[in-house]
């Protein structure tokens, strides 16, 4: 009994000394923090809004850009994101600079953006690819518009005369008002055209076509109709050759050629006989029978596409 007694307050001393040596190991610890907030509190707004620690053009580096793109990226996004006012301090920082980078109408996706000791940022970047130009009317004149694989209005002032008239032109009737840049054209004749010119784009020049048409009525909302020919240039006497195409990828009906065996048939044609429009006596060339290449000569009757210009 009396060891017990005397165990019991050598056990609670021994308790006490233990908290507080601890006491004594987080003291300093405790006085920094608070010296930091104090300190955070009177001088912080001075460290976030030091130079230094602000996001700039120069500070950013991104993927490098393809030859089709001419913007000044990197300023362009500082300037509409308003990235001049945030700090890489910020614990939002990468959050703010994705969502500014990927409202740029030449980015279609942002992979990654990633801070480093050095001040310095990385943007991995997705850039949209120009595909076809969509020609519309203004003031009695054509207008080319470059639209990416997905329909997607890009920057017309990123072209040269020279570069916009080396893209497909996708024509169709009653075309609506062109969207915002960086916004998709809402219009489904549109979109199918640009999937026909992004499945081409790699042989578009080789085949000699020129044009990408619609054969429908003009209803800019119409589904399931529209069907598409492909053009060369008219020739001196106003002729042309064409393609017939039919449906766009992936919604070809039943008994109609793939897309992709389209662009073989296409290819093949013209790797034996040369670019398209260098035969006069060929009027017009049908992919889509399942069976074989319909050929119908110069002197056979044929009814041309709502669009044929």
């Amino acid at each position: 009994m009396t060891g017990t007694k005397s165990e019991k307050p050598r056990g609670r001393r021994a308790l006490i000394v233990k908290i507080g040596r601890i006491a004594l190991a987080i003291l300093p610890w405790a006085a920094l923090a608070v010296v930091a907030a104090v300190g955070w509190q009177r001088y912080g707004n001075q460290v976030v809004t030091d130079p230094r620690f602000q996001v700039t053009a120069e500070k950013l580096d991104i993927t490098p850009l393809p030859q089709w793109i001419k913007s000044d990226i990197k300023s362009e996004v500082v300037r509409d994101g308003s990235l001049e006012t945030l700090s890489l301090l910020d614990t939002d920082a990468t959050l703010n600079i994705n969502q500014a980078f990927a409202m740029h109408s030449w980015v279609a996706k942002v992979a990654r953006v990633s801070k480093h000791a050095s001040g310095r940022v990385t943007v991995e970047l997705v850039y949209r690819q120009p595909v076809a130009m969509v020609v519309a009317q203004r003031e009695s004149q054509s207008v080319l518009w470059p639209v990416d694989c997905n329909g997607v209005l890009l920057n017309p002032n990123d072209f040269t005369g020279a570069e916009a008239r080396a893209y497909p032109r996708i024509v169709v009737s009653g075309l609506r008002p062109h969207p915002p840049v960086g916004t998709i054209w809402v219009d489904s004749r549109v979109t199918g055209a640009t999937k026909i010119a992004n499945l081409l784009s790699d042989v578009w020049q080789k085949t000699g076509l020129y044009r990408i048409a619609t054969t429908d009525s003009g209803d800019p909302l119409s589904t399931g109709t529209v069907q598409y020919v492909l053009s060369t240039r008219n020739d001196t006497e106003g002729q042309a050759t064409d393609v017939i195409w039919g449906y766009p990828p992936g919604e070809e009906t039943k008994g109609e050629v793939a897309a992709d065996q389209k662009r073989i048939r296409l290819c093949e044609y013209v790797k034996r006989h040369g670019p398209l429009g260098k035969s006069p006596e060929i009027s017009e060339i049908d992919l889509r029978d399942q069976r074989q290449l319909q050929i119908l000569p110069r002197t056979a009757n044929r009814q041309l596409p709502a669009n044929h210009q």
